[in-house]
């Protein structure tokens, strides 16, 4: 998990840098009930508005540093499934 958690640093600094008005987070959960598989985790990314989500996505797929976060994430992540949800404060 070290490794997962050094990458999603710089992940952050690097997106929240490159991508106007920052304010991006990201959050790496695991189980604590149901299934607590070690290693097993996700990432809760927050982003301010939908835009942010597109210009961190274009900075990721157009700059050669964010190519290469994109190929170190694929090495050392398994990823199965990602889901963008919209959220409201209550």
């Amino acid at each position: 998990m070290d490794d997962v958690r050094l990458h999603n640093s710089k992940w952050v600094t690097f997106v929240n840098n490159n991508v106007e008005g920052s304010g991006i987070t990201s959050h790496i959960i695991t189980g604590i009930m149901g299934d607590v598989t070690p290693g097993k985790f996700s990432f809760v990314d927050s982003y301010p508005s939908l835009q942010s989500w597109a210009a961190q996505q274009a900075v990721i797929e157009s700059t050669d540093e964010g190519k290469a976060l994109g190929q170190e994430m694929r090495e050392i992540l398994e990823c199965t499934e990602a889901r963008l949800y919209k959220a409201e404060k209550s």
